[in-house]
């Protein structure tokens, strides 16, 4: 439910933000939500999770689109997008399996959340890199 203030806010911040600063925003969303959630796991904690998670992932949805047709152009869109939904659909069918062999390792989420905070933060970090060098790939 969380996902549709975070499309709607999507296009007004596009339109006063640079689009470093949402792609960064939004990926920085995403990691402070799963961070919350590996560092407290009270019923409060959860509901600002839900809800700052969801936001960012409502945007990331935007965002991915804005970027590949602004990275790649419309030439190669269908295919390049393509591509990036088979691999979140097979991450996210996988997702379950692989979170719940690892609690049956370890008896616990945190250090998986701990894990998944820390591919946020890089996830993050290298954004903001492709934003700023202007990168733009030759098709």
């Amino acid at each position: 439910a969380m996902q549709v203030p975070g499309r709607l806010l999507f296009a007004p911040l596009e339109r006063v933000l640079s689009r470093r600063v949402v792609t960064v925003s939004v990926f920085g969303l995403l990691a402070c939500g799963v961070g919350l959630l590996a560092a407290r796991t009270t019923t409060t904690a959860v509901w600002v999770f839900v809800v700052v998670y969801g936001v960012g992932r409502g945007m990331s949805t935007l965002l991915r689109a804005t970027l590949v047709a602004d990275l790649y152009g419309a030439t190669h869109y269908g295919a390049i997008s393509g591509v990036l939904s088979s691999c979140t659909t097979v991450a996210t069918a996988a997702g379950p399996f692989a979170v719940g062999l690892m609690f049956d390792a370890t008896g616990s989420y945190r250090g998986l959340l701990r894990v998944l905070f820390a591919v946020a933060i890089g996830a993050t970090g290298l954004a903001a890199l492709v934003e700023r060098s202007g990168y733009r790939p030759a098709l």
